[in-house]
């Protein structure tokens, strides 16, 4: 009888507890230790034996699968709270939680996704070494499990290596050289302008269809920019095409009302006003691409003029929160109102440190919060320095409708209420409230033969008789704060009435406005015709309808108000306390701050009302820069780009850094963005191709079938690359593809920018491989294997029969 093996020895992968003995042997020799040779002699085996028959079973292979299977789904849909799975409120994303806060691509590039692999693949190793011989019949389980691990190997390099980002590149850059200035650029976007010396340079219009109508070139299609010159002695806008330099020319004002307008060769006689002026379309080179789910912050110092005196400096931040709010007190933020603030106070501690010598600040930086979804907003506060009276009100009508109103007492401008309607007066005492009180209700006075006469103000069908004179009135309308040619009158409309005659007189708080309404009158700025210039009247509009007073000796607040009667009224205000004004209308003090100043602070989106396909683009940082006096603090709102100004700034994204005065005297600019990442070679955008629907392209975006950008690398190479959404295009080691581009709105006709994909494929040719060994072997054991099995049996039945 044959001896059967040993299990240590049964098969090639038994071999693996082998290792632990020659690690024992090499510690020996170097340490001289006798104990440690008999411990691992001793060990070492028993642990390979036990480890050998654990990955042996079915069901370690079983429990490991299905610990993946959870750990996936966990990942990518969360875990359900109740038992309603269909909704999706039922659901909680585990990865986003506090203490995790990861994206699905980090989820599976975590320790625990790599051990369970990991494991796997060695359960699925060592189960193939021993329990699967080598056959023809077992090479299709061979190949599928080969091409498993060939393809974890291959996930292993992409997640590992994996790189996204993307990179803006604008159409064309408008470049500038007046005589005698250094040159200045910007990019080509709506609206955007440059200042050289004493001139202003201003992008009027873009026409990305424009239509060449002399020469060889006629009925091609350009991409023209119009640009408004504005210099102390002249103006003129000039039109630039480009790839076609030789058709500039400029546009200048004509004599003729029909075309005030007309090119300077039919007016001047010459193509250009100024041909010392050197204008140019380039091409917007780009060399860096922005990382996707990364965070950085920019700094740079200031000159004294507010130049920058160097380019951006950046620096990365680490672990940096990504759908969790982190707040130190709640006195960081604005309370959004009907969703009290209920994050936990948990503060962040994240220090940024300094990467570059010529960083303005030379100490970390602090991230102490971050909030994934708010936006800056300013608010007044009380408790300030200064005298600056501020006051809130409510106006209600029942239960149908109110409405609140912020006063200012020293700055009506800044009311939020109708400022002719309702105002906020401050008084230092008794005698300057008396005389607000009288002259609150509009007075309406008449004079005749030099006698003067009060006339009552209620509109009214009978007329009334003017004293004892021959004159008699009525009242049409009254009408104040009216906004006429940029001027605020107010008016009333009476009409007079001597013996039989009867005519209409409009009288102006100004009087030098006041006329009457008579057929073919003559009435100019200077010269206002009167029917009967033996009557003149005045009118005073008094002030303002609904008036609260602040300041009194006493602390108290008063309303005064017109709009009760033929009278005024003075009534004391109490907090919270409403008062009656007319129609139903009450009106309730909420709140004064006599020492008031406007704050700044982020106001924090409720989640019900946050759109998840902004990603987080409304997050922003609160960061702490180190000073000898402990530091300033201020929230950072995120930047899509870190643009080096408003000239580069292409249209739809922001770009406001925030400016930080240090006690050093230093002035700096810091901005919230993302990470960097340096491209293969510098990259330009030639131009677009736009299929459109049926009908052709309409100038709307909804007319747009497919778009492609026609970029190209400056590597001395001419050939252009078109890129589309599902097209994307390898250069280097990177792939490029359509992101998100300039479609075409009401503020213009689009076409000026591309965003281009980017990201690296390393470990796809090794997934593709694994694949293919999976799929042959599938297509072994389920159709080759059977064919080998069912050929084997026909011949052992062959031989049977015979």
């Amino acid at each position: 009888m044959k001896k059967r093996p040993h299990p240590l020895f049964k098969y090639p992968g038994s071999f693996v507890w082998l290792l632990p003995l020659a690690v024992a042997i090499f510690l020996f020799f170097r340490s001289g230790e006798v104990d440690t040779l008999r411990w691992y002699l001793i060990v070492s085996p028993l642990v390979a034996l036990t480890l050998i028959n654990l990955f042996s079973t079915v069901w370690f292979g079983i429990t490991t699968l299905t610990l993946l299977f959870l750990y996936s789904s966990i990942g990518s849909s969360g875990a359900p709270i109740s038992f309603a799975i269909w909704e999706p409120t039922a659901w909680v994303n585990i990865r986003e939680m506090r203490g995790l806060e990861m994206t699905e691509f980090e989820w599976f590039h975590w320790w625990p996704f790599k051990w369970l692999i990991s494991i796997l693949c060695l359960n699925m190793a060592i189960v193939t070494i021993r329990k699967i011989k080598f056959t023809m019949l077992t090479v299709g389980v061979w190949s599928i499990h080969t091409g498993v691990i060939v393809t974890v190997l291959g996930c292993l390099v992409y997640f590992s290596q994996k790189t996204e980002g993307d990179v803006l590149v604008s159409r064309r850059v408008v470049e500038i050289q007046a005589q005698g200035e250094e040159p200045v650029s910007m990019v080509v976007t709506p609206s955007n302008s440059v200042t050289s010396g004493d001139t202003t340079y201003s992008i009027s219009s873009i026409n990305p269809s424009w239509e060449l109508m002399s020469g060889d070139d006629s009925g091609t299609i350009a991409y023209a920019v119009t640009i408004s010159v504005q210099g102390p002695e002249k103006s003129f806008m000039r039109q630039l095409i480009a790839d076609y330099p030789q058709y500039t020319e400029d546009i200048v004002q004509s004599n003729d009302p029909k075309q005030p307008m007309a090119r300077a060769k039919k007016v001047l006689g010459r193509a250009l006003v100024d041909e010392s002026l050197k204008m140019s379309l380039q091409y917007d080179e780009q060399n860096i691409f922005y990382v996707t789910q990364s965070g950085a912050m920019y700094l740079r110092e200031l000159a004294e003029d507010g130049t920058p005196i160097t380019p951006w400096i950046e620096r990365p931040i680490k672990n940096l929160p990504r759908y969790n709010d982190y707040i130190s007190t709640h006195d960081d933020v604005w309370e959004t109102k009907g969703y009290p603030y209920a994050t936990p106070l948990d503060p962040l501690a994240i220090a940024v440190s300094p990467t570059n010598q010529n960083d303005p600040i030379d100490d970390d930086i602090i991230v102490s919060g971050y909030l994934r979804y708010a936006y800056m907003d300013q608010k007044m506060k009380g408790g300030g320095d200064a005298l600056f009276p501020v006051a809130w009100v409510t106006l209600r009508k029942g239960d149908e409708a109110q409405q609140a109103a912020e006063l200012f007492a020293f700055d009506p401008a800044s009311s939020t209420a109708d400022t002719s309607l309702m105002a906020f007066r401050w008084v230092s005492n008794d005698a300057a409230l008396e005389e607000l009180e009288n002259g609150i209700m509009p007075s309406l006075e008449a004079e005749i033969d030099g006698t003067s006469y009060q006339l009552q103000i209620v509109p009214g069908e009978e007329f009334v008789k003017i004293g004892d004179t021959e004159y008699e009135y009525k009242i049409n309308s009254v009408q104040n704060n009216l906004k006429i040619a940029g001027r605020v009158v107010s008016l009333a409309i009476i009409v007079l009435q001597r013996g039989e005659q009867t005519w209409e007189r409009w009288v102006f708080d100004n009087p030098a406005m006041t006329r009457d309404v008579v057929e073919d009158a003559q009435h100019t700025e200077t010269t206002v015709q009167l029917l009967d210039e033996n009557i003149t009247t005045v009118y005073r509009s008094g002030d303002v309808p609904i008036t609260i007073v602040g300041g009194l000796e006493d602390g108290s607040y008063r309303l005064l108000t017109s709009i009760r009667g033929d009278k005024s009224t003075n009534d004391p205000l109490v907090f919270g306390v409403s008062v009656p004004l007319t129609g139903g209308i009450t009106l309730t003090l909420d709140r004064v701050e006599p020492n008031a100043f406007t704050e700044t602070r982020p106001i924090v989106v409720p989640k019900i009302q946050q759109d998840p396909s902004m990603s987080n683009m409304y997050s922003m940082v609160r960061v702490t820069v180190p000073t000898k006096e402990g530091g300033i603090s201020t929230w950072l709102p995120y930047h899509h780009y870190a643009f080096e100004s408003t000239k580069e700034a292409a249209r739809r994204f922001r770009h406001n850094p925030t400016t930080l005065q240090l006690p050093n005297n230093k002035t700096i600019e810091i901005m919230f963005s993302r990470e960097r990442a340096a491209l293969p070679r510098s990259v330009i955008l030639e131009r677009f191709e736009v299929d459109s629907h049926l009908g052709g392209f309409t100038g709307s975006s909804s007319s747009i079938l497919n778009w492609r950008s026609i970029i190209r690398f400056l590597d001395g190479s001419d050939t252009p690359i078109a890129v589309s959404v599902n097209d994307p295009q390898s250069y280097g080691e990177y792939w490029f593809f359509q992101s998100q581009w300039d479609p075409p709105d009401g503020a213009s006709q689009g076409l000026n920018y591309t965003v281009l994909g980017v990201g690296n494929r390393h470990g796809v040719l090794q997934m593709l491989l694994g694949c293919c060994l999976t799929v042959s072997g599938m297509i072994w054991a389920f159709y080759v294997k059977p064919m080998i099995k069912r050929k084997r049996q026909q011949a052992v039945y062959a031989g049977v029969s015979t």
